[in-house]
């Protein structure tokens, strides 16, 4: 049997993957959710989803849209490590994409 996801584990797979790309994470315990700013640009949250314990995330681009497809791809609700990796990959390479080349160098994220 699984070990139930953790908002904590969910933190730190959240900050390995996306290292100095992301800023400002802050937890919301009561809700399940961290959101944090991706590239200096992109407001995304993602957590555990009350009560089936599956992946919930997203890009907020007001407080009633948020993106969850991403180039054709959905994101996964599977709360597997290698689940949330891949959704992880799915942002990252939108996220990406949207940014000119020039940004991404000067940051050092190219």
């Amino acid at each position: 049997m699984n070990k139930s996801l953790d908002l904590n584990d969910l933190h730190s797979l959240l900050l390995k993957y996306f290292g100095n790309k992301l800023s400002k994470p802050t937890i919301d315990s009561q809700n399940y959710d961290i959101d944090s700013v991706l590239y200096n640009s992109f407001v995304f949250s993602c957590g555990i989803e009350r009560p089936r314990n599956n992946f919930k995330g997203g890009i907020i681009l007001n407080p009633g849209h948020v993106v969850t497809s991403f180039l054709g791809k959905r994101l996964s609700l599977n709360n597997e490590i290698g689940s949330i990796r891949k959704n992880f990959e799915i942002v990252d390479n939108y996220c990406r994409l949207r940014l000119p080349d020039k940004f991404l160098e000067f940051h050092g994220w190219k």
